[in-house]
C-alpha cells in the first residue's frame, strides 16, 4: 500500500544464550587544516560523510602591504625588492621593502583547508560550531560537484554571513587590485627561497571571495536550533549543543545509531569546538549531552591560554583611560560582533568612574549597525541574566543605550557622514585585526606617528608585533591585551576528566609538549594527533542497524495488525525474508514472502520482577549486581549467572545444568509475552 512507501525498519536479534554478532563501522577523521583556530574536518561514518567547520586561516594576510582606500604615499615610497639570485627576476616588483621586512605588493589572499585529498562532491553536510569557523564557505561551495546541505544555529550563520561581508567589502573596496601571482608559483616549488615568507601551502592561498559568492554559499544554509536531532541518511544523527562561546556556537554531538536507541546513550563523537566554561553573554556549556562519547574531537582552543580574560579587561580600561587622560587616541582593531560586546559595556562604565564620558567612542564597520541590531534580536541564545532584561523590558546589552545616549557612535565607513562627527581624543572600533585591511589601516596611518596615541589588541588572533611590523618607524604605543574566552589547557584537561571520552582527537600541535608541559593535552586514555593532511580510524561495535524498504518490496508486503497482550495498541507484523544491499544504507530487496503465521518475542527486562519470578519457581536467594553494560542476577544456590546487557542480550552461565537453565528460559519468555 502507498502508505508503506517511507517504511524505516529495524533489524534486531534477541538471543537467550549467545550474544548477537555486532555490526562493525569504522570513523574515520580526516584533518584539512594547519590552524587550529580555523579548523576544518572531515568524519566519515558508513556511508555519511560530514564536513565539520569550514575556518579560514587569515594568518597569510600579515605577509601583505596594508591595503589603503586611496593611494598612499608611504607605501609607494617603500623600496621595491630586487633579489640577487638571478632565478628570480620573475618577482621583481612583488615585493617592498620596510624596516628590513619584505611584504607582497598585491591584493590580499587567505588560505582555505587542504581539500585536495578529497572528492567534494561526497560530502553530505556541513556542520558549523560558530561564525568564525564558517569564513571559508564560499570558497568550497564554488567548486564543482558540491551539493552539501550546510547546518548552524540562526546567530551563527547570521554573523558569519556579516563577517564574511564586511572581509569581502574591505578587499573590494581598495584601490589597489593589483595580482602578484609569480613569487607563489616559485615558492610551491621551492619553499626555501622564501623565508621571508610567514606560512605554508601556497597553493591554497585565494583571493577573498565576491558578494555573488557570499550569496551562493548561503543558499545552501538550513537553521538548526540547540537540542534539535538532525537524522541524516545512513543512520547517523547530529545535534547542536551549546558551547557557551558565543552566541548561537554550538558542539555537536554525533551518533550512529541502530533503530536510534534512546536519547540517553553517550554520543558516538562530540565535536569541542570554540567552547568556553567562563561566565560569557552567551548561553552556558552543556556538559552533560556531551559526557562520555566514544570520540572527543577538540579545536578551537584559547589563543592567548597565558593571559586571564578578566585581567586583560582590566588592563585593557586602564591602557584606554591613560591615554586618554594624556589627550591621546585610542585605536581598537576588531571584530564588529563577538568580544566588542563586552568590551563596550565595561569601557562605558570604567570611562564614567574615571570622568572620561565627554570621550566618543567611534564603531565603524560595513555591518557595524547590523552586528549591533542582531546582538538585541536573538535575546533567546542570551544568558538567563541577560534574557531576563527582554521581559522587564530593558535591553539586554547597554551599547543600544550608548548609541542613544550618542556615547556611541557608528558608522558603516570612514567616508559618509564621519567627518561632520568625528572629534578627539576619542575611542576607534574598527576592523581588521590584522591590520592590513579595512579602516584600522587608515587610522593607523593617521594617528602612528604621535606617541600620545595607543593601538590596543584585544583580538588574540594575531600577533600583534606582525600586525605592526609594516608600518615601521610605528611612534604610537602598542598595547596587547587579548580577551580570549575560549577553553585554555588547564580547563579543557579539568572538561575531559569530568566528562569521561573513550579517545580523544585533536590538531597535533594540541597533543606535543613543548617548553611549558601545561600547554597541551593532557589525558591517560587513548590520545592521537592529528597535523594537516593526516586521519585516523576508530572503530565502532553497533548491535543494531538501520534499512530501508524498496518501493517495489513496499507493494508487495501485506502486514497483519496483532493486538499486544503486554503492551497497549497494535502492532503490524509481516514475516519477510528479503536480500539486504548495503550501498548508502541497508535497503530490503527481491523478498521471498512467507505465509507462515510467527511470534515475536517483544519487551524489556525488569531486573526487580525477574527476582520475584525466580522466587515464584523456587529459586530463591537471587542477587542484583550491576555491571558496566548493565546488571547480573546471581543464583548462589545453583551455581548460575543471568547476564543482562542494555540491548536485553541475556547470558545464561551455569555448571551445565539444564533443568536450571529451561526453567530461566520458560520464566524470561513469560515476563516479555509474544506478538
Amino acid at each position: 500500500q502507498s502508505t508503506w512507501g517511507n517504511i524505516l525498519i529495524t533489524f534486531f536479534l534477541f538471543c537467550y544464550l549467545s550474544r548477537p554478532s555486532s555490526i562493525n563501522y569504522t570513523m574515520n577523521i580526516k584533518n584539512l587544516s594547519d590552524n587550529p583556530n580555523a579548523p576544518c574536518f572531515v568524519v566519515t561514518i558508513g556511508s555519511t560523510c560530514m564536513m565539520l567547520d569550514c575556518g579560514l586561516d587569515t594568518q597569510p594576510l600579515l605577509n601583505y602591504l596594508p591595503q589603503t582606500l586611496v593611494p598612499n604615499q608611504s607605501v609607494n615610497k617603500l623600496k621595491v625588492y630586487r633579489p640577487i639570485n638571478s632565478d628570480l627576476n620573475d618577482i621583481i616588483g612583488e615585493f617592498r621593502e620596510s624596516n628590513n621586512r619584505l611584504f607582497i605588493d598585491s591584493s590580499p589572499e587567505v588560505c582555505i583547508p587542504d581539500l585536495s585529498q578529497i572528492d567534494i562532491s561526497n560530502i553530505d553536510v556541513i556542520l558549523i560550531s560558530n561564525y568564525h569557523h564558517m569564513l571559508a564557505l564560499p570558497y568550497i561551495a564554488s567548486l564543482n560537484g558540491f551539493r552539501a546541505r550546510i547546518y548552524g544555529t540562526e546567530p551563527t550563520l547570521q554573523f558569519g554571513n556579516l563577517l564574511m561581508e564586511e572581509l569581502s567589502t574591505f578587499a573590494h573596496r581598495v584601490y589597489n587590485s593589483k595580482q602578484s601571482n609569480n613569487w607563489k608559483s616559485l615558492a610551491t616549488i621551492n619553499p626555501t627561497s622564501f623565508p621571508f615568507i610567514k606560512g605554508s601551502r601556497f597553493d591554497a592561498w585565494r583571493r577573498i571571495y565576491t558578494m555573488k559568492d557570499i550569496e551562493n554559499v548561503m543558499s545552501h544554509v538550513q537553521i538548526v536550533s540547540y537540542d534539535e536531532h538532525l537524522d541524516l541518511h545512513g543512520g547517523v544523527r547530529v545535534t547542536a549543543r551549546r558551547s557557551g562561546f558565543a552566541l548561537g556556537a554550538a558542539n555537536w554531538t554525533i551518533e550512529r545509531r541502530g533503530c536510534h536507541g534512546s536519547n540517553s546513550s553517550p554520543p558516538s563523537l562530540v565535536y569541542l569546538s570554540a567552547t568556553s566554561v567562563l561566565t560569557t553573554h552567551a548561553q552556558p556549556l552543556d556538559k552533560t549531552s556531551i559526557s562520555q562519547s566514544e570520540v572527543l574531537l577538540v579545536a578551537g582552543l584559547s589563543a592567548a591560554p597565558n593571559h586571564a580574560p578578566d585581567a586583560m579587561m582590566s588592563a585593557f580600561c586602564n591602557s584606554v583611560a591613560v591615554t586618554l587622560n594624556s589627550g591621546g587616541n585610542v585605536l581598537i582593531p576588531c571584530y564588529p560582533t563577538g568580544t566588542v560586546y563586552d568590551v563596550l559595556e565595561r569601557l562605558w562604565s570604567y570611562l564614567d568612574t574615571q570622568r572620561l564620558s565627554h570621550c566618543p567612542i567611534y564603531f565603524i564597520s560595513p555591518v557595524s549597525d547590523s552586528c549591533l541590531a542582531f546582538s538585541n534580536i536573538y535575546a533567546e541564545w542570551l544568558a538567563a541574566s541577560r534574557q531576563v532584561k527582554v521581559y522587564q523590558p530593558d535591553v539586554p546589552f547597554l551599547h543600544t543605550l550608548m548609541c542613544k545616549g550618542n556615547r556611541l557612535k557608528q558608522f558603516s565607513n570612514v567616508y559618509e557622514g564621519f567627518n561632520q562627527s568625528f572629534r578627539t581624543p576619542c575611542v576607534m572600533l574598527c576592523s581588521h585585526p590584522s591590520l592590513r585591511l579595512g579602516d584600522s589601516v587608515h587610522f593607523l596611518d593617521l594617528w602612528g606617528s604621535d606617541p600620545a596615541n595607543t593601538v590596543v589588541f584585544i583580538e588574540p588572533d594575531f600577533p600583534y608585533m606582525e600586525a605592526v611590523s609594516a608600518y615601521q618607524p610605528l611612534f604610537m604605543r602598542a598595547s596587547f591585551t587579548p580577551i580570549d574566552v575560549r577553553l585554555t589547557f588547564t580547563q579543557l584537561n579539568n572538561l575531559i576528566e569530568e566528562i569521561r571520552p573513550g579517545t580523544v582527537i585533536a590538531p597535533d600541535v594540541y597533543t606535543r609538549g613543548g617548553a611549558r608541559p601545561d600547554l597541551h593535552i593532557k589525558f591517560n586514555g587513548k590520545l592521537v594527533g592529528l597535523a594537516q593532511g593526516e586521519s585516523t580510524e576508530v572503530n565502532m561495535d553497533i548491535p543494531f542497524d538501520v534499512g530501508f524498504i524498496t518501493e517495489e518490496l513496499c507493494q508487495s508486503i501485506n502486514p497483519t495488525q496483532t493486538v499486544s497482550k503486554r503492551y497497549a495498541g497494535q502492532i503490524l507484523v509481516v514475516p519477510l525474508t528479503a536480500e539486504a544491499v548495503k550501498r548508502d544504507a541497508i535497503v530490503l530487496s527481491k523478498s521471498r514472502l512467507s505465509n507462515k503465521k510467527i511470534n515475536l518475542i517483544f519487551g524489556k527486562i525488569d531486573p526487580n520482577l525477574l527476582i520475584k519470578k525466580l522466587a515464584e519457581n523456587d529459586i530463591v536467594n537471587a542477587k542484583i549486581e550491576e555491571s558496566s553494560k548493565g546488571f547480573n542476577v546471581i543464583l548462589h544456590s545453583d551455581s548460575t549467572i543471568i547476564s543482562i546487557d542494555d540491548n536485553n542480550t541475556v547470558h545464561v552461565i551455569n555448571e551445565g545444568n539444564e533443568n536450571v537453565r529451561n526453567k530461566i528460559k520458560d520464566i524470561l519468555v513469560k515476563m516479555l509475552g509474544f506478538v
